[in-house]
């Protein structure tokens, strides 16, 4: 609230920036700019505008949600977490908070959706495609995404700990298909090219489509959640048009093999009836692993990530091994779990073990949760609430985070120690006969 600045951009920001540019020819100062969706601003009662004041002072919902002041969420849990429910569930409305006395926040209603022309326009333009001249020792990640391609925008997936929805949307806007391919020609001549496109997709490769059979702008803001522990009885779940963009990719002179690397959801292709995406991908998309984010294996703690019930990995699992053995490759799945997320307990961190035990793998790379901004999951780490404002159990102590994270690579002898500890707090001996600890 103190920052001296006039706008907040929030989002990815190209369509505010051309609605800031039309205020801009008109010479209207940046401070008087209140009324374009996806910026944020500071502002009085007395120089708000008619639909901020009703909304303070008469509770008007039409436009904006009133939310709890900013000294009442930081001394009182189930009002953040109410305040944030409110702000992130309905994102058809601005939101209005108190600072102090005299000022108020006002977050406008997220921006439009750029068009497909636009984000054509915009992936488009002449990138260097290189790290930054500063960086003189250069920058190795960028060997993974140099050649790669951004094919859409947005993300329906709604998974707890992951903002993406305020970042991008929750619904896709896809880039056409010419102007995909016009990138991949491109690709094609730079130097350094080998002949291999490392990934065509977005924050989920395979949510390339409109997810809703209901297409209305209205069902578009919806707050339901499409996929994820339940799915929704609108969700379209054809890979039709994703898949048309990677048989023709594979048809550009000059590519020996595309792979889709930015995550496939497993979930999504379940619901797809028809089988070919799958075929075709583990056919010809995977470079002999493919990754993919099943979190969990407790529907407990999946149904609070809003990730798919562990029976849909086990259903991809079995497909995609069915697909890759038709296809006569010898390639595996790559599963990523997550420790300590809210709603985790030790037992649930010892059922994952005993998964993992049972499929005889011990993954090279785990991840620990920790609270990243503007997710349900950092709220419900915070306040130590779920959804519904009940009390959820989380780990914070230091030493139970590393014993859940432990418990994930239980056959490390660095792990010993915890992994013992944790399962004789658990009652859970009758399980270290069964582990063999590398040396």
């Amino acid at each position: 609230m103190t920052a001296p600045v006039d706008l907040i951009i929030y989002g990815m920001g190209e369509v505010q920036t051309l609605e800031l540019l039309k205020y801009a020819r008109r010479n209207i100062p940046l401070g008087k700019v209140k009324d374009i969706k996806g910026t944020a601003y500071k502002t009085t009662l007395q120089s708000a505008s008619s639909s901020v004041r009703s909304a303070v002072l008469e509770h008007d919902k039409t436009k904006f949600n009133l939310i709890s002041s900013h000294a009442r969420v930081s001394t009182d849990k189930k009002s953040y977490m109410a305040a944030f429910l409110a702000a992130s569930k309905e994102q058809r409305l601005g939101v209005i908070q108190k600072q102090d006395n005299e000022h108020f926040v006002v977050v406008n209603p997220p921006s439009e959706l750029p068009s497909s022309k636009l984000l054509d326009r915009v992936s488009e333009l002449g990138y260097e495609r290189t790290f930054h001249h500063k960086y003189a020792k250069g920058v190795p990640a960028i060997e993974e995404v140099k050649f790669s391609v951004v094919a859409h925008r947005g993300c329906f997936g709604r998974c707890s700990f992951c903002a993406l929805n305020y970042h991008q949307g929750n619904s896709i806007v896809a880039r056409s298909k010419e102007s995909i391919l016009r990138e991949i020609e491109h690709l094609t001549t730079l130097s350094g090219f080998k002949g291999y496109i490392h990934d065509i997709g977005g924050p989920s490769a395979n949510f390339h489509s409109n997810q809703c059979s209901n297409s209305s702008k209205e069902n578009m803001a919806c707050a339901k959640k499409c996929v994820g522990f339940s799915k929704c009885k609108n969700l379209n779940a054809s890979h039709r048009e994703y898949l048309d963009i990677l048989r023709a990719a594979r048809k550009v002179k000059g590519v020996k093999k595309v792979f889709v690397r930015s995550g496939v959801r497993f979930d999504f292709c379940n619901a797809d009836s028809n089988k070919e995406f799958i075929n075709e991908l583990a056919a010809y998309h995977v470079s002999g692993q493919l990754k993919v984010a099943p979190e969990h294996v407790s529907d407990t703690v999946l149904s609070i990530m809003n990730k798919p019930p562990h029976k849909e990995y086990l259903k991809f699992k079995e497909a995609f091994n069915a697909a890759t053995k038709n296809a006569k490759l010898e390639q595996y799945l790559v599963p990523y779990y997550m420790s300590s997320h809210p709603g985790c307990t030790l037992k649930d961190a010892i059922k994952l073990t005993e998964y993992l035990m049972s499929i005889n793998y011990c993954p090279e790379q785990v991840q620990d949760f920790y609270p990243t901004p503007a997710s349900l999951s950092t709220a419900m780490y915070y306040t130590e609430l779920d959804e519904n404002l009940k009390p959820i159990y989380v780990a914070k102590d230091i030493e139970e985070k590393a014993m859940q994270r432990a418990l994930m690579q239980y056959r490390l002898a660095k792990n010993k120690h915890l992994v013992t500890k944790a399962l004789k707090l658990a009652k859970r001996e009758d399980l270290l006969p069964k582990i063999k600890f590398f040396k």
